[in-house]
């Protein structure tokens, strides 16, 4: 028979529950440093983050997703922000608990903070999760930080256990860190590029002219540019430029079979090496579409050249892609290069990218099974494959570390549009005089 007097029992000793959050929380905050930097490379310069393992585990295709880019544009933080600032509010929680406990103070409130704080954070989580799942792609460091979140959840509600419930008091306690802590991290969030300056499109880059003070639209047309993009874009043209400048300079005809834009005597040739099935590769492509909308084709041309990330065609990978699909494009574009036809069927198979099978492939590059037959034999030819290793070795002669690899007038280039329609401005000189409003070039570029 149970005693109506009984008292409830002690709670557990906090002690080696605090330590674990602390632990967990120091964890999490180096995560998510780590992450917003990665963030803020991918969305400056370009650069493919070390969790960008294969097609559907990419960090990047999840940062840079429209829900993320959302919540950065509401909350002024990116998601990487938001896992710093859960790390923290978490670890002062922690340290609070523990030191309460070392002197004998009441704990239950900060107990209940840290259980709110946590249980939100595992709701997230799931939530954020699910979402990938939506999306098709995995980000491995989100997947460790969800349990990291997890593991604090746990501690937090089997291991901390209140003898009081003022759930009120608890939430305006986890409330008050939380604004602390966003308005600490609110000046990096907002400094932190919102879209993706590498893909963006340069309407979404550039402010127009018309609108901006003290722009004399009969002086040099390159400043003028310039003066439309904002601090973090000019500072990325600044650190592309200075990239640019120190690239090996390989010198290499032009191929007149590759051509798919402008004159082969124009003053800027770029070369763009591209993977059917790379998302900045689609991105690069329409960047240039854009580019060639606003230039005379006597300005630059374009060559195509390709380096599929499969194993199947190009030793200088180790993975394959599954299906075969990218060594079958690149192919394919090859058998149709020279041809209108070569373009169109570039810009579908970008388009359909990520639902391409083989047998989609061919239905995007041939319309009957005449025009498949005479194109399967070109793709099984020998003369093919050879034309598709010259361009792996071309590829890898300019130290090719990703795709898409551009090259404008023999050196390696950031395939950031900004600095690519900027070279096509100043006629491929990298010392034109409107280059000089730019700002100095990161140290840890230069250091490059």
């Amino acid at each position: 028979m149970n005693d109506p007097q009984t008292k409830p029992p002690p709670a557990k000793p906090p002690g080696a529950a605090a330590i674990i959050l602390i632990s967990v929380a120091v964890l999490s905050i180096m995560l998510g440093i780590y992450q917003w930097y990665e963030l803020y490379q991918l969305r400056t310069s370009g650069s493919t983050p070390l969790c960008a393992l294969s097609e559907n585990l990419d960090c990047g295709a999840v940062w840079t997703s429209p829900l993320a880019t959302a919540a950065h544009s509401y909350t002024g933080l990116p998601f990487a922000a938001w896992g710093v600032a859960w790390g923290a509010i978490v670890l002062i929680l922690g340290i609070e608990l523990k030191m309460r406990q070392q002197r004998e103070k009441p704990v239950a409130e900060t107990m209940l903070a840290l259980r709110l704080t946590t249980g939100a954070g595992a709701l997230l989580s799931i939530a954020l999760l699910i979402y990938s799942i939506t999306l098709g792609v995995f980000c491995p460091t989100c997947v460790l930080f969800y349990a990291f979140v997890a593991t604090a959840a746990y501690t937090a509600f089997a291991r901390l256990r209140p003898l009081e419930q003022n759930w009120s008091r608890a939430t305006l306690h986890g409330v008050g860190l939380l604004l602390i802590v966003v308005a600490a991290l609110l000046y990096p969030g907002l400094q932190t590029p919102k879209q993706d300056l590498v893909s963006a499109s340069l309407a979404k880059i550039a402010g127009s002219p018309a609108t901006r003070q003290n722009v004399d639209l009969s002086q040099d047309p390159l400043a003028n540019f310039l003066q439309t993009l904002s601090p973090p874009a000019l500072q990325a043209v600044s650190d592309a430029r200075a990239l640019y400048r120190t690239a090996p300079f390989i010198e290499r005809p032009v191929d007149i079979s590759r051509i798919v834009y402008g004159n082969p005597r124009a003053p800027v040739h770029l070369i763009d090496w591209v993977d059917i099935r790379c998302p900045h590769c689609r991105d690069l492509d329409a960047a240039l579409n854009e580019i060639r909308n606003v230039t005379p084709t006597t300005s630059w041309t374009e060559e195509s050249r390709h380096f599929p990330l499969d194993s199947e065609c190009n030793g200088n990978v180790s993975r394959s892609d599954g299906g075969g699909v990218a060594c079958l494009s690149a192919k394919l574009l090859i058998c149709l290069a020279g041809s209108p036809k070569g373009h169109i069927v570039r810009g579908a198979l970008f388009e359909a990218q990520r639902k391409l099978s083989k047998e989609h492939v061919w239905d995007i590059a041939a319309q009957n099974q005449e025009q498949r037959a005479s194109l399967e034999k070109c793709v099984a030819s020998p003369d093919t494959a050879s034309t598709l290793r010259r361009d792996i070795d071309f590829a890898v002669q300019h130290r090719i570390e990703g795709t898409p690899l551009v090259a404008i007038n023999g050196r390696q280039a950031p395939a950031f549009p900004p600095f690519i329609y900027s070279m096509i401005i100043a006629a491929g000189d990298s010392n034109a005089a409107g280059f000089s409003i730019l700002p100095p070039p990161r140290p840890e570029v230069l250091a490059q």
